[in-house]
């Protein structure tokens, strides 16, 4: 295929030619259009996107500007974990001070929430200023990208939900809304439980927790088999606490070895199918035909146990299915096809 102007428009040519990771990125890429004015101010970009709305400094104030069908930026001096609800709501962040890797740039990034931290240049004499100034300010547009924040709201031009959906349609993923995903990785224990616990009363959708590294197993050569960090040990405690197994609401899918972490209240903790009678847990595991042979001696076998258990109404183990994601897959491989 051809591009003929916009690769989405029906002036798109039919030669079958694939576009480059250059045009498709720059095609998922919001951008501001037309008159744009100096920034109001500037800090680092921690979390891409562009977002416009009021500045709020607190919960209730984002609450209501949200039940009002207004948009809000959530301005503070800085995070902490007291504030993640306050983040998850708002449809874009500013801190006073702060890091790539502060607290509002990691969450920000997990809800995929535009976010610009360290505005007054975490200069002391600057943080209540500009936090004052921001509060007296209507409307103002953040991009998350250039870490740039404009007063006014600004036209944006955003590729919709169809234009994405079909670009990732062309590279062959699914679109799936079964499941949230939550990288727990770099979170404090009683941040993620929080944020847990919001997505429990909120959400109809299973959440997936996911914390893994790249190379565990080259980790573990060297420090042994059973080291885990103490902030995920800390979490599935935290977790198993408020898991109810009759109404399982969230996943954790970790390749760190929670063997230690048995019976109902950690049946939320991802397995690998091992022996039959990993399917009398109530979790989900991991499996294919070779571990269903392993653990039965044969997929008849496998067959006639699982369905005498479904028979007999015997709650048994489900396959655990990684959710779908169709973007970060497509991000994955525009990046290791991307050319300059």
């Amino acid at each position: 295929m051809k591009p003929c102007g916009n690769p989405y428009s029906s002036g798109y040519c039919s030669d079958h030619t694939k576009l480059t990771a250059r045009q498709v990125l720059e095609s998922l890429t919001p951008e501001l259009v037309g008159h744009i004015p100096p920034p109001y101010m500037s800090g680092i970009s921690a979390s891409v996107g562009i977002a416009s709305g009021k500045p709020c400094q607190t919960l209730k104030e984002i609450e209501d500007v949200k039940a009002a069908g207004l948009t809000a930026i959530f301005v503070a001096k800085d995070t902490s974990a007291e504030d993640v609800q306050a983040i998850n709501l708002a449809d874009g962040i500013i801190t006073m001070v702060g890091g790539f890797t502060s607290h509002a740039a990691v969450v920000a990034r997990a809800f995929n929430t535009p976010c610009i931290v360290g505005v007054a240049e975490n200069q002391e004499l600057l943080v209540n200023q500009y936090y004052e100034d921001l509060s007296e300010t209507g409307q103002v547009t953040i991009d998350g990208r250039t870490g740039k924040v404009y007063e006014g709201e600004l036209e944006v031009d955003t590729p919709d939900d169809s234009e994405v959906l079909r670009l990732a349609s062309l590279f062959g993923f699914q679109e799936s809304r079964d499941a949230e995903i939550l990288n727990v990785a770099n979170m404090d224990p009683d941040e993620a439980l929080a944020l847990v616990k919001f997505h429990i009363k909120h959400s109809s959708k299973k959440l997936v927790l996911t914390c893994s590294v790249r190379t565990p197993k080259e980790i573990q050569a060297i420090w042994g088999a059973n080291i885990v960090p103490e902030e995920l040990e800390t979490l599935v405690r935290k977790l198993g606490e408020i898991y109810d197994p009759t109404d399982p609401k969230f996943e954790l899918d970790t390749n760190y070895e929670l063997e230690k972490f048995t019976g109902s209240p950690f049946d939320f903790i991802v397995r690998d199918l091992e022996s039959p009678t990993d399917f009398l847990r109530a979790s989900s595991l991991r499996m294919n035909d070779q571990t269903l042979c392993d653990a039965f001696g044969s997929l008849e076998a496998a067959n006639v146990f699982i369905t005498g258990a479904e028979i007999q109404n015997i709650r048994i183990a489900k396959e655990y299915r990684k959710p779908n994601q169709p973007m970060k897959s497509l991000i994955n491989l525009l990046r290791d096809n991307y050319r300059t």
